[in-house]
């Protein structure tokens, strides 16, 4: 009776640690099937988009990691980063993809226009004001009459260079990967800033993803590249794996 009275006593401690960890962190990071969110989870989840068409191949983290929220598990903002190769020259060029969700009355004040992005420069010092380009939106008000709004949705991107990105990755600590993150702003013309942030593991599984792509290129393929035409809007290509949310249900979360 004793040995089952300290069982229970422990269990109750290990309760306790876990849930005061909940609090202190204010939310839980629940990979699925409880996988770590580390370099090699990001990496091997890279998404890449390379038709033997195009000049660009491009490579996406939409699948790395969602913020779920309520009983039905809605993501109300996401956001995740791609890169680009051009296959005839090998250059890179990084984006920050963010989808952002709110709700308005519908009146001629209902867009943000999210047109400029605000980060940290990491160890090249200070704050760094970029412009943001919006290259879709989107509007649903078939929840009009249930919660007095519509649901408007703006897919933001704005550029980072490779130095920046390769200083970020190189910070990297395997102890608590979750806990290493790079924090940006997108601000609009109207309404509050948009906070958001990407996993350091994230940002370097993406790099190292795409140098594996390019050291496994034959020297045959290469040179077949360089009779590509070059897509000059590539960055202005919406994600195509996004799908519109359920007004009804991101609203009854946000309202």
């Amino acid at each position: 009776m004793i040995e089952i009275q300290n069982e229970r006593n422990n269990m109750k401690k290990i309760t306790f640690i876990i849930t005061a960890i909940i609090i202190l962190s204010g939310c839980v990071v629940t990979p699925p099937n409880g996988v770590l969110l580390d370099i090699e989870y990001f990496k091997e989840n890279v998404i890449i988009y390379d038709k033997a068409s195009n000049a660009t191949v491009t490579f996406s983290t939409i699948k790395g990691f969602q913020k779920r929220h309520g009983l039905h598990k809605v993501v109300l903002n996401d956001n995740f980063l791609r890169g680009f190769i051009n296959k005839k020259t090998g250059k890179k060029t990084y984006q920050v993809y963010n989808v952002i969700n709110y709700g308005a009355s519908g009146s001629g004040s209902r867009w943000k226009h999210f047109n400029q992005a605000n980060y940290q420069r990491f160890r090249l010092g200070g704050m760094k004001f970029i412009s943001a380009t919006t290259i879709k939106k989107e509007e649903d008000c078939t929840a009009l009459p249930l919660y007095g709004k519509c649901l408007y949705t703006e897919h933001v991107v704005f550029k980072v260079d490779e130095e920046l990105l390769k200083n970020i990755a190189n910070s990297y600590t395997p102890r608590v990967p979750t806990e290493s993150v790079w924090q940006y702003k997108l601000i609009p013309i109207l309404g509050q800033n948009y906070e958001g942030k990407l996993f350091v593991a994230e940002i370097r599984g993406l790099l190292e993803r795409m140098d594996k792509y390019i050291n496994t290129m034959t020297t045959e393929q290469k040179a077949m590249m360089t009779q590509l035409s070059a897509r000059s809007n590539f960055l202005q290509v919406p994600e195509p794996l996004i799908k519109a949310p359920s007004a009804s249900l991101v609203l009854q979360v946000i309202k």
